[in-house]
């Protein structure tokens, strides 16, 4: 293998560190936009002399930090799109001699990329605001940066004000739900931790439904955290507007047929945990949760749990994106322009 073919040598370690060191850093930061960032920083540092050589230091980056990230779907999809739009080079750069204008041109792309990639979840905020309540109950689910952000965005809305409300499922099994609860109570939010077998209940005193995604597929349909299903299920018989919001680096350019292909596109395995769940849980002075310490454990062939499910495109009213917002059926349509 010559030297222009064979693939750079990348510290996937590293890599992943980077990744996870922004995450902590930025509670508003999605995993997909930190993925992006890192990937910019790679491409902008880069040895490589061919186009080959770039594609495969990024793909390399990318494994790593899906590895790294438990959201790999959201990861995976970001730096597709990325690497996709990077590298839609015109013929007559890359007929050029000089390895560096290619790359040059790479980057270019690359910032641009990245800026508007940077804005979109700000953007989501602002257009998502005029779905919230004035005076009434927002139903969230698990914890999503995207969400947080638009529940901030729209508390500080002079036309809404900080009158609504806010549900929090707990998201078991790994209680995802009670970081968000704890983000609300920072933001001054009116919030209620619940328990994911109380959301059927409780359906008839919510007026919206806002849920992220881990991912947007072809069908309008979303894959998001276990539990996504049930809640939009409910909203629906309930007659409860559902809204999702979640960035265009999150669309997937696939559809599932059933249950089992929709975890292999997630590609999340389903892990073993032992359902005798051994839970600290440490409060400070104003009652929050600070430490949640969960037993899990991996000789357990026999129990096992899903993360991720799939909620049809019949149970959501509305796709919320820095594309614009949009009826689950014109999804496929925003696929085709984003992955031409």
């Amino acid at each position: 293998m010559s030297d222009t073919e064979r693939p750079p040598v990348l510290d996937q370690d590293r890599v992943a560190n980077d990744f996870l060191a922004l995450l902590r850093g930025d509670s508003y930061l999605s995993s997909g936009i930190a993925a992006i960032r890192v990937l910019y920083d790679i491409l902008n540092n880069t040895d490589a002399s061919t186009t080959f050589q770039v594609i495969a230091e990024l793909e390399s980056a990318t494994s790593a930090m899906a590895n790294a990230e438990q959201a790999s779907l959201c990861v995976l999809t970001a730096c597709e799109i990325f690497t996709r739009y990077v590298t839609l080079t015109p013929s007559e750069i890359l007929d050029n001699r000089d390895f560096r204008v290619v790359l040059g041109f790479y980057r270019n792309r690359a910032y641009q990329f990245l800026q508007r990639s940077a804005n979109s979840p700000n953007f989501i905020a602002r257009i998502a605001c005029a779905f919230m309540p004035r005076d009434g109950t927002v139903l969230v689910h698990s914890y999503s940066k995207v969400v947080l952000r638009v529940l901030a965005t729209a508390k500080m809305s002079n036309s809404i004000g900080s009158k609504f409300r806010v549900f929090v499922t707990e998201s078991r099994p790994d209680f995802s739900g009670r970081r968000m609860y704890e983000e609300l109570v920072r933001h001054g939010f009116d919030a209620t931790l619940i328990l994911d077998v109380s959301v059927g209940s409780l359906m008839s005193s919510v007026d919206v439904v806002l849920i992220g995604a881990e991912g947007v597929l072809e069908t309008g349909g979303i894959i998001n955290k276990m539990g996504t299903l049930n809640i939009t299920d409910s909203a629906k018989v309930m007659n409860k507007p559902v809204y999702v919001v979640a960035e265009s680096i999150k669309f997937v350019k696939k559809a599932p047929m059933s249950k089992r292909e929709i975890t292999h596109i997630a590609l999340y395995p389903q892990k073993p945990i032992n359902m005798s769940l051994n839970i600290t849980e440490a409060r400070d002075a104003s009652g929050l949760f600070r430490r949640f310490e969960t037993d899990y454990n991996n000789d357990d062939k026999q129990n096992h749990y899903q993360q991720v499910d799939y909620s049809p495109p019949t149970n959501i009213n509305l796709i919320i994106t820095d594309l614009g917002i949009f009826p689950p059926e014109a999804v496929g349509g925003e696929l085709v322009k984003l992955y031409a």
